[in-house]
Parts: structure tokens; sequence; C-alpha cells
């Protein structure tokens, strides 16, 4: 057989060597380049590299530097980021805030009481069910002061009724019956009513309870999702994930299938794995001692003021903000390994800003240090928690009492063990 195939390679014409010449130049040029990406694992900082394929069953299949493959399990999966800088949504977007902590920025062209149908750059028409999505801004919403305030009463938005948020501080309550291109159409007690997007800010939509993930394990986890998070702010949670080199196949409200170039993911992070982000959990109980009569609450995700987290210029979408002196508690329950944590005074603190901080595990302090002052980030921290029932951080009084003293854990997080042992 070899020796038969020698002789038909032998009697290969120029024609069919120039044929086979273009097949594999055209094949070349039509491959999907991989994705440069850096990743982080509950174990690595960092890998960096470039990306092969990325499912919620099978993992992450990457190329490091030393184009060594590196497959990942999807659980052990921190995040996976490009090099896609974020940017701001288009000025007349509109934005729907979804009730599993989603948001997505685009036009919309129809609705009712069933489905809202958003058109975006480069994307199809997509329907999202109107049970999912939480609360809707107007364009000028995105830079009104009372953003803050309309985002919370969005959150917390409760009962049959939706709420209509005007430009002029008036509310409107009723049932969104039409939405489309220009404005909604709402029934109450005035009647049906229709509006225009500028004559309002938001509406906050009713329904029974927040949106929460379903766990089907003992150990609490939820099932594994990915958070896709686009350049534009946009953030869709998907229960289903296929990325290979440029294009990304991924399943949109449990329903529909979309199709995106990896020219708009500025990344992908892991849910239900064995990272969980500290701010996801409610602490059991917090203490806080003013120097004077000023008392400063405890902030998720956000810094002591309100404010974005942001230590010594680095910026963190998660964290813990905290004021001297005050000590925050959480229940384990045994399910976790390890304590990770960066943290340092906020960018918002002052020169006059000094704390100590301790990471207390079931009442033993397993982590501190003194004279935590502004410009310097600290960390990661990694604090074993295996088997503990109790974590408690506390942030005490520096040199200078409580003055500008804004901690933040940034980027705090648990990591559980894996599962059944894997």
């Amino acid at each position: 057989m070899h020796e038969s195939s020698g002789r038909n390679r032998s009697h290969l014409t120029w024609r069919d060597l120039v044929v086979a010449e273009l097949v594999l130049s055209l094949s070349a040029a039509t491959a999907l380049p991989d994705v440069a990406v850096t990743v982080r694992t509950v174990d690595a900082e960092a890998i960096c590299g470039r990306l092969e394929s990325l499912t919620l069953e099978a993992g992450l299949r990457v190329h490091d530097e030393s184009n060594r493959l590196i497959d990942v399990p999807a659980a052990d999966l921190v995040q996976v980021a490009t090099s896609v800088r974020p940017t701001s949504p288009p000025q007349a977007a509109i934005t729907l805030r979804l009730g599993d902590g989603g948001v997505l920025h685009g036009t919309i062209t129809g609705g009712s009481e069933a489905a809202i149908s958003l058109a975006r750059p480069n994307w199809p028409s997509i329907q999202v069910p109107r049970e999912q999505v939480a609360g809707l801004l107007a364009p000028h919403a995105r830079a009104d002061p009372k953003l803050a305030q309309l985002e919370r009463r969005i959150a917390r938005a409760r009962g049959a009724q939706d709420e209509v948020l005007l430009v002029n501080d008036d509310r409107l309550l009723g049932k969104v019956r039409q939405i489309d291109a220009k404005g909604i159409t709402i029934e109450s007690q005035l009647g049906r009513t229709k509006l225009a997007f500028e004559a309002l800010l938001g509406v906050a939509f009713g329904r029974a309870s927040p949106a929460t993930a379903a766990s089907n394990h003992e150990d609490g986890r939820a099932e594994l999702r990915a958070a896709l998070v686009f350049a534009d702010g946009s953030r869709v949670i998907v229960s289903s994930l296929n990325w290979t080199g440029q294009t990304i196949r991924a399943l949109f409200f449990g329903a529909e299938h979309v199709s995106i170039g990896a020219n708009e993911l500025v990344r992908v992070e892991i849910a239900g794995g064995r990272w969980r982000w500290l701010s996801e959990l409610t602490p059991t109980d917090y203490q806080h001692t003013p120097m004077m009569s000023l008392a400063w609450p405890w902030r998720q995700d956000r810094n002591v003021l309100g404010g974005s987290i942001r230590v010594d210029g680095r910026a963190f979408e998660h964290g813990i903000g905290m004021h001297s002196q005050s000590r925050l508690t959480y229940e384990l329950a045994g399910r976790y390994q390890r304590f990770v944590s960066y943290f340092g005074l906020d960018d918002d603190s002052g020169p006059l800003g000094d704390v100590g901080v301790e990471v207390r595990v079931d009442g033993q302090p397993r982590f501190a240090a003194d004279h935590v002052r502004l410009g310097k980030l600290h960390g990661p921290i990694h604090v074993d928690v295996a088997g503990a029932k109790r974590l408690e951080l506390v942030v005490a009084f520096g040199a200078n009492g409580d003055i500008q003293d804004r901690l933040d854990w940034a980027d705090a997080a648990l990591v559980r063990p894996p599962r059944n042992g894997h």
C-alpha cells in the first residue's frame, strides 16, 4: 500500500500541485484565528494565551504564552477576559435591567405584555421575556442625577403593578400593555395612556420576587452559568455557551440561540462554580463603632461613599466597602476552602486615612495588617477557611481615629472545594 501511494504521488501533474496549493492557502485564509485572552482561575491569578474553545460542559482550552495547551474545568474559572476595551452605550439606547442582574442596551422595536423586542448592532433582534425584565431606563436617564435612586427603585419593585417614573418626578401606577420604538402604553386609573420615552425616566416592572438561580446541590451551589459582558456595558447571563475562535454562540433567556462576534466581548464570568464573590452573600451581623456620632453603613460592590471601588488607580467591580471601626460577619457553614481578597483604602479616601485590618475565622485571627494607608493596593491574601463556620472582616481605627478611613475589600471572594473530589 505504501509503494502504491508513492507511485500515485509521483504521477501528480503541475496542475494538481497548483490546485492543492490554492486549497491550502484558502483554508489558511478562512480559518478563524484564536482570540488573545487573560484567564483567571481559582488557583492562578492570570494565564495569558490564546483561546481555543470554551463551553460550560467541557471547560476552557487555552494555549499559554509557551504554546502549552491548558485545560481548565469551567467550575474552576473566575473569568476569561479579551483585549476589547469597554465603551459607553449608544446615546439613544434604551437600557433594560434584568431580574437576574443582567443589563441590555439597545433599540426597542416592539413589545407587549409577554416580551420586548430589542435590536443591537450586528445582532439579530432579541425577544426578552417581560417576566425577566425588572425595569427599563430611558436614554436620558443614564445622565440623570437621580439614576442611582431610580435603579434602587427598580431593584426593589414588587407587586402586580408597574411603576412609571416621569421626568417631572411624578409617578404613574398601572400595567404597561405595549412598548414600541417611541414609548410605552400604560393602563392606569387615568385610562389608557401613551407616553413617549422623552417624558419618562424609566419603568419599574412589578414582579412577585427577585429572580434567583435555582440550586440542585446539597452544597448550595447553583448550576453553572456564564455572564457575558460586552463593550457597551451590556451583561447577559446564559446557561449554555459555545465559544470557538471568533464566534460565540449562547442560549439567551433559556429559549433563543444567539451568535455573537468575540470582538464585542470584554469578558466572560463564570457563576455557580468554585468561586463565589463575597458580595453575593448576606452578612449575619454588622457592628460599627463611630469615633464621634457619624455612623457608616457597609457597602456591597461599592465603597462606603456609594461610589465605584478603586484602590491605587485600579478599579474593581466586586468587593465590600467598610469604614473604621467596624466588623462584618458571614456564616460559612463549612462550605468553603479559602477566603481571597485584595484590600486598601479607596481612592476616595484622603491622606489622613489610616486603618488596621484583620480577618478572623471562627473567632481566631488569621490575618492582620496595621497602618493601611492611601495609595497602595495590598494582596491578594489567601486565608484558609476549610471547615470554618464563621468569617469576620474587621476594620480598626488607625493613627488618626476614623478620619478618611474608607477601606475596600476588593475582589473579595470565597473558594469552594472541588465537587465530588474533582
